[in-house]
């Protein structure tokens, strides 16, 4: 969780952290990394919390930021003193005095002055990507929506008519592989190299001669563009 913290305080608006602390962000997770954090939090909820009240960053280190990076912020815009800029970041952005972050204990500071960067109910957490590995990443900036796709009922007939596989030939599975083997096993296939086989065993089962020429599914596209137009005529 302090990585992610960590990582958090580090992704702002703008590459030096010059702009909006609190921006939307999204957490891409992987599975195990999921399920460590499961172990100590309930729910996304009590995650965010978390992270809420240790995702910060010293008070010198945004005013300088603002006050150098970020233009118009300067004294040489308005007449500001780094003074003035950093006492107004800390009452604007709410600092207050904080244990050092734990990535920043190589300073032997025990307390300093920090703001938060985050604001609850403004970061998704994704579970995603390869669950061998254990990996997290922050995208900043821009909010997140999901939006339902329904495909007609005879979605796989139309694309079997211009020579693609079904839809559920490219349904992510299930990982029902124990990733960490039994060390007794003689015979102890690595996870990349069972992916890797079934890849193979899929690729030769399928026809690779059922896709069309690019001539016929011209074709067949030309006829349903003229068979749409012509609904829409006769409406």
């Amino acid at each position: 969780m302090e990585l992610m913290a960590w990582d958090i305080s580090e992704k702002g608006q703008f590459a030096l952290g010059s702009g909006n602390q609190f921006v939307n962000r999204t957490l891409l997770i992987t599975e195990y990394v999921a399920r460590d954090l499961a172990s100590k939090f309930k729910s996304k909820e009590s995650l965010e919390e978390a992270l809420i009240q240790n995702a910060r960053v010293p008070l010198q280190e945004r005013a300088y930021a603002r006050y150098w990076a970020n233009p118009g912020g300067s004294k040489d815009e308005k007449g500001t003193s780094f003074k003035q800029m950093k006492f107004y970041i800390g009452r604007q952005e709410k600092s207050s005095e904080t244990p050092v972050p734990e990535w920043q204990s190589w300073s032997q500071t025990r307390n300093i002055r920090t703001i938060p960067v985050m604001e609850k109910g403004e970061t998704a957490i994704l579970v995603t990507g390869d669950p061998s590995r254990n990996k997290v990443m922050t995208l900043p900036g821009g909010g997140t929506v999901t939006i339902k796709i329904e495909l007609p009922k005879n979605w796989n007939e139309l694309m079997d008519e211009l020579g693609y596989m079904p839809l559920s030939n490219y349904y992510l599975e299930t990982n029902n592989i124990n990733i960490i083997p039994d060390n007794n096993s003689q015979n102890i296939e690595t996870f990349q190299e069972q992916n890797l086989n079934r890849s193979r065993n899929r690729n030769s089962s399928q026809n690779q001669n059922r896709r069309l020429s690019p001539e016929r599914f011209r074709e067949i596209l030309q006829e349903r563009i003229s068979s749409s137009s012509n609904r829409r005529r006769n409406r």
